[in-house]
């Protein structure tokens, strides 16, 4: 999908201030939409085991430069979607921690 623009005049103070409001409406949509996610323990599970197969820790180093580019995706889009989490909300990211962690018997 081609990303449209928002402002065809920049000097046009209106239509910077609709731009403006719609990548806030945007923004804070989207934080929505992760936080109603994270607020069930299914999401929290969900994102866990997202997160789990993307492997964030793991190394991207490997023999074939494919392979390698495509670790650095996966890298990097685990990154991404730890960094939204805490940024949103730390408490709902302790909490699926805390949830995931290996039971003590």
């Amino acid at each position: 999908m081609k990303d449209k623009a928002l402002v065809k005049n920049a000097g046009d103070p209106e239509q910077v201030r609709q731009a403006e409001a719609q990548v806030k409406f945007t923004m804070d949509s989207e934080s929505e939409d992760l936080k109603f996610v994270m607020s069930s323990p299914q999401g929290r599970r969900f994102i866990w085991r997202y997160l789990c197969w993307l492997n964030p820790a793991s190394t991207a180093y490997s023999n074939t430069a494919m392979m390698q580019s495509y670790n650095i995706g996966k890298i990097d889009a685990a990154r991404w979607i730890e960094s939204e989490i805490s940024q949103l909300d730390l408490e709902l990211w302790i909490t699926m921690l805390r949830e995931n962690q290996p039971k003590q018997h």
